[in-house]
């Protein structure tokens, strides 16, 4: 076992060092053919912190909901004023040092796999970035044509059961330990309890 792995770890090592003249000539690397479809470049953000503190803030710059609620369009719908560049300016007046922004993959790809909208989270990205904050992404939101397709069909079983909120939880906790398990019982009478007073 432990030659298999020194073997592996050489010939990573020697292919490394055989692609590594390559990486710092551009002129060296194979053409795309015209068949292919040009990706255009992206500009690298220049005001990244070179550190980053401990605090940041859920922003949500990308967010769409801030594409309706923090823009004004024209008749034609064209955004003509975006309130998230005066968002951000105050986030960073402010000292808030990084940004947590959740990327919505059923936005991005919602209609079909591999049908993708990137442009308005680059943009918003690069704002972001360009008002100086460390940016931390969270992809969330499965689109619906990649989720399972009995989750209403489990959550209405658990319903039936009499127990509403298995839906979410028996899932995501059938894996605790017993321990765990009878620790959230518990919380739950607890809480439960609270509500009736």
């Amino acid at each position: 076992m432990y030659k298999h792995y020194r073997l592996g770890i050489s010939l990573l090592l020697v292919i490394g060092v055989l692609l590594l003249p390559l990486a710092g000539n551009p002129h060296a690397l194979p053409h795309a053919d015209a068949a292919s479809t040009p990706v255009p470049a992206v500009p690298a953000a220049s005001n990244q912190p070179a550190q980053v503190g401990f605090f940041g803030m859920n922003t949500y710059f990308t967010g769409f909901e801030r594409i309706w609620n923090d823009t004004v369009r024209d008749a034609n719908g064209t955004i003509i004023f975006d309130g998230t560049p005066v968002l951000a300016a105050l986030g960073r007046e402010a000292g808030i040092p990084w940004a947590r922004e959740e990327i919505s993959w059923a936005n991005i790809e919602g209609l079909r796999r591999k049908a993708r909208e990137f442009d308005e989270y680059d943009r918003r990205l690069k704002l972001t970035a360009d008002a100086g904050y460390g940016i931390i992404g969270m992809v969330s939101t499965t689109p619906e044509w990649a989720r399972v397709t009995d989750c209403l069909d489990r959550r209405n079983r658990y319903a039936a059961q009499g127990h509403p909120r298995r839906a979410v939880l028996v899932p995501a906790c059938q894996h605790l330990p017993a321990r765990l398990r009878q620790h959230a019982r518990q919380d739950c009478g607890a809480l439960r309890r609270r509500r009736r007073v």
